[in-house]
């Protein structure tokens, strides 16, 4: 007969919580794991599992680091809902049952950029967890504490969640600071060797250094025009941009086209015999604690960040800085 205690621990639950899964459920928490659980472990200090699945109700269990999300808990849960949500429609459930896994220990981000599968994961999450833990398991109905009920998948939301996240949205003063913003140097390091790549068509040179990169094209002669597409990654977000450039005998113009997440925007600069000024208006885009930084000229396009001014957790500082490039 199973014991029932008033106060359950990792230590007490532990065969209950590790019983062996199905092959779907197994291919599920590894896709994810792929895709985007190892990251937000590295970036937000949160890790789910999905134990359970069965007439139309799911069980996760939901680990994560305690001084990184103990105020946030209700937030990361409507989000994590929302994921599976969408990132699994053939799930399909009405509830979701989650057990909270509280981990006192701090976040070694580089011990978890060497976790290779979600299993491997769950194994040092717990490993760095003392029996004594306290989770969130109700011996009773053998589930976690907390359910959420789940609508149809609401792909927009499920993108502003993910923005939200990458803005800074766990941070301390991420409030305060959507109204209100100071700036510090740029933190680029101009003086290195930039790497160049030159390309052949449409005809550009992609050059790249410490924290910056720039799209640049020869000059265009009357009536020519360039369109230029690029997808690169920063601080873990998909970005495509699309860069287009165009003169007149009396007017040129060079804007881009950035989408990621749920956004689309379009800026640049303008010039004709009337004067110049900015083509639509510059997106505000604030991952953690840096903003990318948009410049135009007449042939090129500089990419860089600047450091935000608003006090963050420490752990976050191992997050790197610079743009991976899929051409």
């Amino acid at each position: 007969m199973e014991t029932h205690y008033s106060t359950p621990t990792l230590g007490r639950y532990a065969d209950l919580l590790n019983k062996p899964l199905s092959t779907s459920l197994n291919k599920i928490n590894e896709e994810l794991f792929t895709k985007l659980g190892q990251l937000y472990l590295e970036r937000f200090g949160f890790f789910t599992v999905i134990y359970r699945f069965r007439n139309r109700k799911i069980w996760l269990k939901v680990y994560y680091f305690k001084s990184l999300i103990e105020y946030n808990k209700r937030e990361v849960e409507a989000f994590i809902n929302q994921m599976y949500a969408c990132e699994f429609p053939e799930l399909q459930y009405d509830e979701c049952n989650m057990i909270h896994l509280p981990v006192k220990a701090s976040r070694d981000v580089k011990a978890l950029k060497k976790l290779e599968t979600s299993a491997e994961t769950e194994d040092y999450l717990q490993g760095i967890m003392s029996p004594n833990d306290y989770i969130s398991y109700n011996p009773t109905t053998r589930e976690g504490g907390t359910t959420w009920g789940s609508s149809e998948p609401n792909h927009n939301d499920y993108l502003r969640w993910q923005r939200m996240l990458f803005e800074g949205f766990l941070e301390p003063g991420y409030e305060d600071s959507l109204d209100e913003l100071t700036t510090s140097p740029y933190q680029a390091n101009y003086n290195c060797t930039a790497h160049k790549i030159c390309f052949q068509n449409p005809k550009y040179k992609l050059s790249m250094g410490d924290g910056y990169f720039m799209i640049s094209w020869e000059t265009l002669l009357k009536y020519e025009h360039i369109e230029i597409p690029i997808k690169f990654q920063w601080k873990g977000v998909d970005f495509q941009m699309t860069i287009y450039s165009e003169t007149t005998g009396r007017s040129f113009h060079c804007a881009a086209e950035i989408h990621y997440f749920d956004i689309q925007a379009r800026c640049g600069i303008g010039m004709s015999t009337l004067g110049g000024g900015y083509i639509g208006k510059h997106p505000d885009i604030r991952i953690g604690r840096h903003q990318l930084i948009f410049s135009f000229g007449k042939t090129h396009v500089h990419l860089s960040f600047r450091e935000l001014d608003f006090a963050m957790h420490d752990d976050t500082k191992a997050v790197p800085t610079d743009f991976t490039y899929f051409l």
